[in-house]
Order: structure tokens, then C-alpha cells, then sequence
């Protein structure tokens, strides 16, 4: 998938003339968009999707620079791969990180958006959190003499640093803190969004619809309670100590439906060890969740890492109780809706197999479900991409 798959060319400026999906204009804005990999299935990645997407809606030219782009093109951008050839990840970041410099310096753009760390960017996309601030919790700081953690360090200095010009756009208050607290960021860099997950437009009839169909699809029996797992990095989001809770269940009729793409092998055998292979479900990386956040039963997402967590949102917006480490920046969200349970620092295994033994109680599950979704009916978790993009155009 190379250069100019789903791009619109332009040779000179006209006033609103418009292609099959482009409007150029006057107040036409020349954009770069870079994140080191695109996959549909991750939340950053949709993120990003999303946003430049909107500013392709709105007329505005988009260049995207990635190293590795799987799924389908964006219409109207034009996409670039960057070949790498270094083995390592930290490497290859560094490589892509060169790479898109080079291009940066030879190509004029009106606003550069980084859904990673590098410099020369305008606009920062904080989809993750402060390693500094994480290496130092975990008491691993010296790790930052090692060339893969003084690398990404050092991409991160160079976004956060003081002196740095970079705008930074943060999905929590929690990040603005920990940034500041280790970089001296100025305050005024930061712009906080709000959420942006798609609406719930189903009604109750079409959710009851395809909860049925789906659990005819995914179960043998109807009468199983299904936990959902859906993430793309298992072990930072705790596949681990879900599974390890589902094997804690003396009540068998109960499983684990896990979506989401990562190496399966040391999954698999943790719960061939703990005698739950056979309620333990692989079904891979998912487009459309929906459906799965109205087949299952409660989402569990005992994450060690997670700046937000759209996810959790996702399954409040269908109805879908929760349970979460309280980590992920958006667990908030869950206690605000009494939609679920936040497990507090540090984990506790023995407390997350208690909190999915309690959501086997019927009653309780069907009245956060309740909660869940008039939470999502009466709170903004919508406008990031409007927000965002609302920015851009105003840099």
C-alpha cells in the first residue's frame, strides 16, 4: 500500500471546486498526519482515523505518514509507507521518527499531527502514557540507561521538554499531571479533549436483536455468562488476570470471549494450565465491536497500562457493565455511571476474582446495564473529533 492510494490531487488552488471526496478552498489547510503503524482495531489507532478523516471532510489536504498501514486506505488522504528495515521497535521508531524529519524539512505543511512521539511536531496526540512517570513507579528507571528506553526517552523529551513548541493534546487531566510533574511542561501546551467515542443509534429492539443472534453464534449454551476481553496488547491490558479470575469461578458456566490481534501462545497455555481452555475464546481483531458489547455479559479490563481507555466508554455506550483497574484514565467514567468496578492500586488478583464472582449476580448485572446506558444518553462522550479537529484548524 504505497503513496497515493485513496488521494485526492491537487495542482493549484480553487475555490471550492470539489472532487469525489474533497472540497479545496481558500481556507484549504495543508496537513500532515504521522503515526509509526496503522491497524483498524486499536483505539489510538481509530483516534487518528477519525480525526483525519474529519479534517479530509472538511476540505483540507492530508499527507499520512506511517511505516506499516494494514486495513483499508483513507479516502482522500494521500498515504505514504516509510520502509524500515530496522529489526528492533525502538529502532524502527527511531528510523521512522529520521525518516518522516526528512520529509518534514522539504515539505511545507500548515500543521503536523504526531500520533507518536518525535520531534518536529506541532501537534502531539497523547494516546499513551509518560514513560518517565512509568519507569520511575515501577522502579525500573535505570532501565533508561539501556539503548531502547534512552531512545524512547529521548522522543519524548523532545515532545514534552520546556522549550519545546509542540501542542499537546491529552484525554485526561491525570496525564496533563504526571507530563508536568517530569518535563516542566508548560500548562498552556496541553489541550484536553473529550471523549470521542460513535454513538450507541440502536434501538432497544436492534440491541435485543443482535445480542441474540451473536450469542447463538458465539455459545453452545444459552445460559453462559460471557466476559469480553478486547484489546490489542494482551499482557498490558491483563488477558493474564482475566483469565486467571475466570479459572478462580467455581460456577463453570461462565466464559471469556477475547477479541483483539497479539501473540496467542502464552495465553493459550495459561489457560490450558489453569483447566479453561475450553471457556477461553480466541476470535482475533474485530471491526465492528458492537455486536460483541451486546452479546457479552460484562467487560473485563484489568489493564497494568492505559492512558484512557475508550473501550471502557464503548461498552457503557451499549449498555455493557464493567470492570477496570483504576490505571486506565477513563475508569472514572465507570464509577461516575455505577456502571461496574474499579479495581484501586496496587492489583490485587484475589480482588478481581471477587469482582467477577459478584457480577454472576443477575440483579445486580441487569441494574448497571441500566446505568450504563443512561450514562452514555446524558454525558458528552462524543465530541472529540469536533474538538480536535476544531483546534487544528485554529493553530
Amino acid at each position: 500500500m504505497g503513496e497515493g492510494e485513496g488521494h485526492c490531487h491537487f495542482e493549484q488552488p480553487r475555490r471550492l471546486e470539489m472532487t469525489n471526496y474533497c472540497i479545496w478552498s481558500d481556507d484549504t489547510m495543508r496537513l500532515a498526519f504521522c503515526i509509526f503503524q496503522y491497524f483498524p482495531f486499536g483505539g489510538l489507532q481509530r483516534d487518528f482515523f477519525r480525526i483525519a478523516s474529519e479534517c479530509v471532510r472538511r476540505g483540507h489536504h492530508v499527507d499520512i505518514y506511517v511505516a506499516d498501514w494494514q486495513g483499508d486506505t483513507l479516502k482522500g488522504a494521500a498515504i505514504t509507507v516509510i520502509p524500515i528495515a530496522a529489526m528492533t521497535n525502538h529502532k524502527s521508531m527511531m528510523v521512522y521518527a529520521q525518516q518522516v524529519g526528512k520529509i518534514l524539512q522539504k515539505t511545507k505543511y500548515d500543521v503536523v499531527i504526531g500520533f507518536n512521539k518525535m520531534p518536529g511536531l506541532d501537534i502531539y496526540f497523547a494516546g499513551d502514557v509518560c514513560l518517565k512517570a512509568r519507569l520511575t513507579k515501577e522502579r525500573k528507571f535505570l532501565r533508561g540507561i539501556l539503548q531502547r528506553y534512552r531512545q524512547y526517552l529521548w522522543l519524548e523529551r523532545a515532545v514534552f521538554e520546556e522549550k519545546s513548541k509542540t501542542k499537546i493534546f491529552v484525554l485526561t487531566e491525570q496525564q496533563v499531571d504526571e507530563y508536568r510533574a517530569f518535563y516542566q511542561t508548560p500548562k498552556d501546551r496541553f489541550v484536553l479533549l473529550p471523549p470521542g467515542i460513535a454513538k450507541n443509534k440502536l434501538s432497544s429492539k436492534e440491541m435485543l436483536s443482535i445480542r441474540i443472534e451473536y450469542r447463538d453464534r458465539l455459545l453452545e449454551e444459552e445460559d453462559v455468562f460471557l466476559f469480553l476481553f478486547v484489546a490489542s496488547h494482551f499482557q498490558t491490558k491483563g488477558l493474564d488476570r482475566a483469565i486467571r479470575a475466570l479459572a478462580s469461578l467455581k460456577d463453570d458456566r461462565s466464559s471469556l470471549l477475547v477479541v483483539g490481534g497479539d501473540r496467542l501462545s502464552p495465553f493459550r497455555r495459561l489457560a490450558r494450565h489453569l483447566n479453561v481452555e475450553k471457556r477461553v475464546k480466541f476470535i482475533g481483531a474485530q471491526d465492528e465491536l458492537s455486536n460483541y458489547f451486546l452479546a457479552a455479559d460484562t467487560l473485563v479490563h484489568p489493564s497494568r497500562v492505559d492512558s484512557a481507555g475508550m473501550v471502557l466508554l464503548e461498552a457503557l455506550s451499549f449498555g455493557l457493565p464493567v470492570i477496570t483497574t483504576d490505571v486506565c484514565g477513563y475508569a472514572f467514567h465507570v464509577n461516575r455511571a455505577k456502571a461496574g468496578a474499579v479495581l484501586l492500586s496496587p492489583f490485587d488478583q484475589q480482588i478481581l476474582n471477587e469482582a467477577l464472582a459478584d457480577m454472576l449476580d443477575g440483579e445486580k448485572c441487569y441494574t448497571w446495564r441500566d446505568n450504563a446506558l443512561n450514562y452514555a444518553s446524558d454525558t458528552d462522550l462524543y465530541s472529540m473529533v469536533k474538538t480536535a479537529v476544531n483546534f487544528i484548524e485554529a493553530v
